[in-house]
């Protein structure tokens, strides 16, 4: 994949009216090179997949998409198979399957995490600034905490992806400290249809909705956040907010799951192509 092809990866991606941006796009290019690929008839790119690597630890597969016309044909194994060999110093390989694609993955050796729920809001709201809140915008000095908090929750080091998102998000990203160091953070970042919030990283659910409350005050639009199906307080406060769930996905691994970090206190992935 290279630069270039960001017209046909763009077209391709509208076609399923997902979300994600040309920024995205190129961080991944530029950050993972070698784990970007296309499919190609001719010089038409047909086919995509990238992954993140985090350091031969962990490693996460998205972007996976086929154009229409040429489905059926087997291109979509054929780039998974791929991957997963470039892949074979990993520890572990995550991706986040959509009901059609979990049956698939599964054959290919994946197995079940936790499920997700996609939840949107139109952004039609009369929402006041929330009152006493602990959220602050996140700055210099809080990004070692920041970054200590979150390899221990998610389960490895994932600051260059974070470092990304900080700058997609700026006036939006806010963070709770409690005792001098961050307790819980939120992240988000512009897409084609949405803004997207996440990954939230909380101590608590009431942590997590006040970040998510902040958050909303100030994004002006169409809001998506994928939660953790387990996250039963967030959910419903998300429903309460006029919140919808649009579908699921099942987070799935690949070759064991030696750094599944604390999935108690994670609330929000960052998006099914970051995880």
């Amino acid at each position: 994949m290279h630069p270039s092809d960001l017209p046909s990866l763009m077209q391709i991606k509208n076609a399923e009216n997902w979300n994600q941006t040309e920024n995205d796009w190129l961080f991944l290019m530029e950050q993972f090179p070698q784990y970007c690929l296309v499919a190609l008839d001719g010089e038409n790119v047909v086919g995509t997949i990238t992954s993140t690597n985090f350091k031969n630890q962990v490693a996460w597969i998205g972007m996976m998409l086929v154009s229409k016309l040429y489905r059926g044909h087997g291109i979509s194994k054929l780039l998974m198979t791929t991957m997963i060999e470039s892949l074979k110093d990993c520890e572990s390989i995550k991706l986040d399957a959509t009901p059609a694609g979990a049956h698939v993955y599964t054959k290919l050796g994946f197995q079940d995490e936790y499920e997700i729920f996609r939840m949107t809001h139109t952004g039609e709201r009369n929402m006041d600034e929330p009152g006493n809140t602990m959220v602050r915008q996140i700055d210099e000095e809080r990004l070692s905490s920041l970054f200590a908090m979150d390899q221990k929750v998610f389960g490895t080091d994932r600051s260059g992806l974070l470092k990304y998102l900080l700058e997609q998000g700026a006036n939006v990203n806010g963070y709770i400290s409690k005792n001098g160091k961050v307790d819980g953070y939120l992240l988000t970042r512009p897409g084609t249809n949405f803004t997207q919030m996440g990954p939230v990283i909380a101590e608590s659910s009431d942590d997590a909705i006040q970040l998510v409350e902040d958050a909303m005050t100030k994004i002006n639009g169409s809001m998506v956040i994928d939660v953790l199906a387990d996250k039963k307080g967030l959910v419903g406060w998300l429903e309460e907010a006029g919140f919808t769930t649009q579908r699921s996905f099942t987070r799935m691994y690949l070759k064991g799951n030696p750094y599944p970090g604390e999935a108690k206190k994670h609330f929000a992935i960052a998006g099914p192509e970051f995880g």
